[in-house]
């Protein structure tokens, strides 16, 4: 991924965290159920919510629209 599309894709996710939608929030809300489910086990609750794999807080990765989890899962 090149650094302006994943700028774009933090931009994104922390506009619509701050900015809330109801379709984005139900893209978020089952995204954020794959991840809580640790089907990839990278989630996780070590000071803030992140993956571990990309490092990313899951409240705003969960909410970019063109985000891709590293592991394919959503």
């Amino acid at each position: 991924m090149e650094l302006k599309e994943k700028l774009d894709n933090i931009i994104d996710g922390w506009k619509n965290y701050i900015f809330k939608r109801q379709d984005i929030e139900e893209l978020a809300a089952y995204r954020e159920s794959i991840c809580i489910a640790n089907r990839c086990g990278k989630f996780s609750r070590m000071g803030y919510s992140h993956c571990k794999k990309c490092g990313c807080p899951i409240a705003t990765i969960i909410r970019s629209r063109n985000y891709k989890c590293k592991l394919n899962y959503w």
